[in-house]
C-alpha cells in the first residue's frame, strides 16, 4: 500500500490478513474509509474525490484489476464475502449520497456498475454469476430534455437484482429494472423491465421466453 497513496485522505481498516499486489490509491477528500478483510487484491485502483465514502471488501473476496471509482460524497461500495471480480471490473458512481452494493460468493467476469446522479443505488443479491462484458446502470450520465419545458425526461432510478441472478455475456441492465431471484438473462439481452423470479429474457429489449427454470454453475 505504498503506490501514490494520500495517506491523510483515506483511513484503512485492515482485519486478519490482506494480499495486495500493484495497487493504486488516488484520494482527494476527507473521511475517505476503506475497510478490508481476509481479501485478495491484486493490481486495483481506489480513484475516490470527495468526503466520507466507504468501501467495505468482504473476507475472502479476489479482486483483480478492479477500478473503484467515486465521484461525491457519502457514498458505500460494499463488496460481501467470498466473492470474485474478474479484470477489467469497473465499479463506478457518479454522484453523492449513493450505494453500490454486492451480495456474498458473487462471481463477475467483468463489468460496468455504473451508480449515476444523488441518492441512486445498485443492489446485487448473493451468489449471482455475471459474465463478461456486461453494463449495468441506473441512470444515463445526460441529460434529456423536454424541449417545450425543459424538463428533464431521463432521471435515475435504482436497480435490484436478487439473488442467484445469471446474467450471460454482453448482456446490458438498464435503469429502473428490478430482476427477481433465480432468473437468467440471455447473451446480448438488453434488459428494460422487471423480470419475475425463475424466469429466463432474451432479445432487445429482452422479453420473457421461459418461465419455472433454475440454473447451477455445475454441468450436470
Amino acid at each position: 500500500m505504498k503506490e501514490n497513496t494520500a495517506w491523510k485522505n483515506i483511513v484503512f481498516k485492515l482485519r486478519c490478513w490482506l494480499r495486495t499486489r500493484g495497487n493504486r490509491y488516488h484520494i482527494k477528500g476527507s473521511g475517505n474509509h476503506l475497510i478490508m478483510k481476509n481479501c485478495v487484491l491484486k493490481s486495483c485502483v481506489f480513484d475516490v474525490v470527495g468526503e466520507n465514502n466507504t468501501i467495505v471488501i468482504g473476507e475472502g473476496t479476489i479482486a483483480k484489476h478492479t477500478h473503484f471509482y467515486v465521484r461525491g460524497s457519502n457514498c458505500h461500495i460494499e463488496i460481501g464475502k467470498n466473492c470474485y471480480l474478474g479484470e477489467g471490473t469497473r465499479l463506478h458512481i457518479e454522484d453523492s449520497e449513493s450505494v453500490l452494493r454486492i451480495g456474498d460468493r458473487t462471481t463477475v467476469g467483468e463489468a460496468l456498475f455504473a451508480v449515476t446522479e444523488p441518492q441512486s443505488n445498485m443492489m446485487i443479491g448473493s451468489e449471482c454469476m455475471i459474465a463478461h462484458d456486461i453494463e449495468i446502470r441506473t441512470g444515463d450520465s445526460h441529460s434529456i430534455l423536454d424541449v417545450t419545458t425543459g424538463e428533464r425526461l431521463n432521471k435515475a432510478k435504482d436497480v435490484f437484482i436478487g439473488d442467484h441472478v445469471w446474467v450471460a455475456a454482453y448482456a446490458k441492465i438498464l435503469k429502473g429494472v428490478t430482476i427477481q431471484k433465480g432468473s437468467i438473462v440471455a447473451l446480448g439481452a438488453i434488459v428494460t423491465k422487471n423480470i419475475p423470479e425463475n424466469s429466463v429474457v432474451a432479445g432487445n429489449p429482452a422479453k420473457l421466453v421461459k418461465s419455472g427454470v433454475s440454473w447451477c454453475r455445475e454441468r450436470l
